[in-house]
């Protein structure tokens, strides 16, 4: 029974909670520390690895609140997937959430919490994930207008970052704070812009997404300004952190061929919108986001 649950995790863990959800809260955490300390030599202790699951936990549980505030719209748009075709429970995916969110505040209490403020920062990230969850109780006004929602949404993430920064005893208020915030914003915008970037036979269906405000052109070039800036954003963490201005170049070069990459992939898709193309620019699109 707990094989088969274990199992059945899995499938819906592949689809909608892959692995590059870790990837992404290491790099968020390790470029913070790289940009705020002003250091090459970056030593992770317990906090620091801590830091990594609060965030990591932190995406898990607004997965399962997705999944819950998303439940009956997906068994119209998304019918293939393992939550709506039975093979895990929504019970189930809940009780995990639980587990979680549990796990999480352990790691708030016992390792992360400093101070007072830190725990008014956790409060802050809880209060705005509930309220993500609620859609802001102005969901039906809100869900047309995808830009709003999606920035309010994306908000999540430099509040985690926030809580982070504060709970590492890294310095708050500072310049090099907003860009390592601007960074999380752009990463996220890229990330949902083309997640949310839809075939033309998608978009009939009626799911709000960003190529049925825009068109497939406009999304597809907003996709590639936010993965250079991106790339641009990492390039000016490296340098600051006092990485050598080589081993930059050599950080860059490939970025820059991913973003070639990725504009060829954008601009096919934009000529030849399809599943087949879509899914290589979304796969491009997740990378650029963490790289």
């Amino acid at each position: 029974m707990i094989l088969s649950f274990f199992k059945r995790l899995n499938i819906w863990s592949k689809e909608r909670f892959p692995l590059i959800n870790l990837i992404t809260a290491i790099v968020m955490v390790l470029s913070t520390k790289l940009f705020l300390t002003s250091t090459p030599l970056v030593l992770w202790g317990v906090a620091d690895i801590a830091a990594v699951l609060f965030i990591y936990l932190h995406f898990f549980i607004l997965r399962v609140l997705d999944e819950h505030k998303d439940f009956e719209s997906d068994k119209i748009f998304y019918p293939d997937r393992a939550l709506q075709k039975g093979i895990i429970q929504l019970q189930e995916i809940r009780w995990m959430g639980w587990l979680a969110y549990g796990a999480q505040v352990c790691l708030v209490v016992f390792v992360l919490a400093k101070d007072l403020q830190t725990y008014i920062l956790y409060a802050l990230v809880l209060t705005w994930t509930f309220l993500m969850f609620k859609e802001f109780f102005v969901g039906s006004w809100l869900r047309p207008r995808i830009l709003l929602y999606s920035t309010l949404h994306l908000l999540v993430s430099p509040l985690m970052l926030i809580f982070v920064i504060q709970s590492l005893t890294l310095p708050l208020l500072s310049v090099k704070t907003g860009v390592v915030l601007l960074f999380s914003l752009a990463s996220g915008f890229l990330f949902e812009i083309s997640r949310k970037n839809k075939t033309p036979e998608q978009d009939q269906k009626g799911e709000i997404s960003f190529s049925l405000a825009w068109g497939q052109g406009t999304t597809a070039l907003v996709i590639f300004n936010l993965s250079c800036l991106n790339s641009l954003l990492m390039i000016l963490i490296c340098l600051q952190a006092g990485i050598s201005q080589w081993a930059t170049i050599l950080l860059a070069i490939p970025s820059s061929l991913l973003n070639m990459f990725h504009q060829k992939r954008l601009r096919s898709f934009a000529n030849t919108p399809s599943l087949a193309f879509l899914k290589k620019a979304q796969d491009l699109s997740g990378l650029v986001s963490i790289y």
